[in-house]
């Protein structure tokens, strides 16, 4: 064997150890607060409320979402500190309208439902049973 051959291989057994053994890796474990865990997600749950409330109102659900963040999420940094800040936020964030309690999208669709029908009164003077059927059906409006 080379000497450089012989240098290498002193040198990989010297970094593993006695006779060639694998020194052991060290692992990296994650510890968090549970207490961290648990108020941002209590906190989540009662901003996803509100953001039901605002859209059950009327609101659109992009627009509730982010007039609730900006009124909350400084609050709640000062409150519970940044991580549950951040961690509330990106979890609102995440939330996609289809995930809304039957309540809101109920009232969401009887909100649509009401606009086309007071569009069709006022472009044709009346609902047509067409339109009525269509609107009770799939929540759009024939013609």
């Amino acid at each position: 064997m080379s000497a450089i051959g012989e240098l290498w291989s002193g040198l990989g057994k010297a970094v593993q150890g006695k006779a060639g053994a694998r020194a052991p890796v060290p692992t990296l474990r994650y510890f968090e607060d549970p207490t961290v865990a648990q108020t941002a997600a209590d906190e989540a749950h009662r901003l996803w409320l509100r953001i039901a409330q605002k859209v059950q109102g009327g609101v659109w659900f992009y627009q509730a979402r982010e007039q609730v963040l900006a009124e909350e999420i400084p609050d709640i940094g000062k409150a519970y500190g940044r991580p549950v800040a951040s961690r509330v936020e990106k979890a609102v964030q995440r939330m996609e309208p289809c995930d809304l309690p039957a309540a809101a999208t109920a009232a969401v669709r009887a909100g649509n439902q009401a606009a086309a029908r007071s569009f069709l009164r006022a472009r044709d003077g009346r609902v047509s049973l067409i339109n009525r059927l269509s609107l009770a059906w799939f929540g759009r409006h024939f013609w």
